[in-house]
């Protein structure tokens, strides 16, 4: 059964009468009053009366006619689908991201794209750079939305915004109420340290520049959430640093300085698979914008 000769039926079904239905289909009548007959000797059933006047249903066409309908609106919807799918306008993407990206002005781009493309699917999923690019590469993940730089090693990357890194100390410390703070100023204090497995380069990155000043860090906890670090930094454990998108302002207990000699940055990105190339993809990657790092 071929979804042309359904709609060949319900043509002559819905007009009862061969000629006019043969110009609905764009085929010849004698060709169309052909291809009628084979449908009905593929299927074993008589599916119209003819006469020399008139065209009408039999009992079995009238049981057919409303299932070839759907089978038609199926197909239709289908290849609908299909052609949005190819335009980059319908399907499903799976976007992983760090936290402070979210707080990095990329709500925007991502309101934006949902309303440029109703029909696509965002699965957001929270991680760290790392586990974000492995599964990017590995084919898991659509993108991932990340602290730069990572391993691009099968991936591609564009870089999306960059922010400075900043000193959270405790209220009441004797670097509170400062506007900037050196590095070298964090020599003698304990400090609260991001894990290193979720961004590693990042981690590395500021270990140097702390060697780079003449100190190694004194680090008295390794944390993973900014809840945990400003909480730990609003009890007096130690100090730290955060990307300034991270920046919870108002949170008790704690103060904000910039920090200077070095001024350290942290790079957002965005990182998908080398030769990925999507429609839905292409359209998300330029909705979010960026640039070449």
């Amino acid at each position: 059964m071929e979804l042309r000769h359904l709609r060949y039926f319900v043509a002559v079904a819905e007009e009862l009468h061969f000629g006019r239905a043969a110009e609905r289909v764009f085929i010849a009548q004698p060709t169309l009053s052909q291809q009628i007959k084979a449908f009905e000797g593929e299927i074993g059933a008589q599916l119209f009366e003819r006469s020399r006047r008139s065209v009408s249903l039999t009992p079995v066409g009238a049981v057919l006619l409303p299932h070839a309908r759907r089978v038609l609106d199926a197909a239709a919807r289908a290849q609908a689908a299909v052609h949005a799918a190819a335009q980059g306008r319908a399907g499903s993407l799976r976007i992983g991201y760090e936290a402070p990206i979210m707080r990095d002005g990329l709500a925007d781009s991502l309101r934006a794209f949902q309303t440029d493309v109703p029909d696509a699917t965002l699965d957001f999923w929270e991680a760290g750079s790392r586990e974000q690019t492995e599964a990017v590469r590995e084919g898991r993940a659509d993108a991932g939305l990340v602290l730069l730089p990572v391993d691009e090693r099968g991936v591609e990357v564009r870089a999306l915004a960059t922010a400075p890194v900043v000193v959270v100390v405790p209220e009441g410390h004797r670097l509170a109420g400062r506007e900037t703070v050196a590095l070298a100023e964090l020599a003698d204090e304990p400090q609260i340290a991001w894990a290193r497995e979720p961004a590693p380069q990042i981690y590395d990155t500021y270990l140097r520049a702390c060697s780079a000043v003449g100190f190694v860090p004194n680090v008295v906890q390794e944390v993973r959430h900014v809840e945990s670090l400003l909480g730990l930094v609003a009890a007096g454990v130690g100090v730290s640093t955060m990307h300034a998108a991270r920046v919870q302002p108002g949170y008790p207990g704690v103060a904000y300085a910039r920090l200077v000699e070095p001024a350290l940055t942290v790079q957002t990105g965005v990182a998908w698979r080398q030769g990925d190339d999507s429609p839905l993809l292409a359209r998300f990657l330029a909705a979010i914008g960026g640039a070449e790092p």
